[in-house]
């Protein structure tokens, strides 16, 4: 699984490295890469706390199984079709 996460520096925290632990494993070794990001369109600001509860439900619904799984041609198909609206 990779996610990109759009956070902002001041909200590092244990709350949030808590959050990756659940989403991906306590156990399971991670590579992460930070840079910053340029706000775009898609970027959508709320707060710290609806963030990481939204973020908390995410993990708790691959826990449960709730996943959506699809190929590299299925993501590419739906996304030029995203683009043509």
């Amino acid at each position: 699984m990779e996610t990109v996460f759009r956070i902002k520096g001041s909200e590092l925290d244990a709350g949030f490295l808590a959050a990756l632990q659940s989403l991906f494993g306590r156990n399971k070794e991670l590579e992460i890469s930070i840079q910053p990001s340029e706000d775009g369109p898609m970027v959508v600001k709320e707060p710290k706390q609806a963030y990481m509860s939204r973020l908390e439900k995410s993990a708790q619904d691959v826990a449960n199984g709730k996943v959506v799984r699809f190929t590299s041609e299925e993501f590419q198909a739906f996304s030029t079709k995203l683009q043509g609206q």
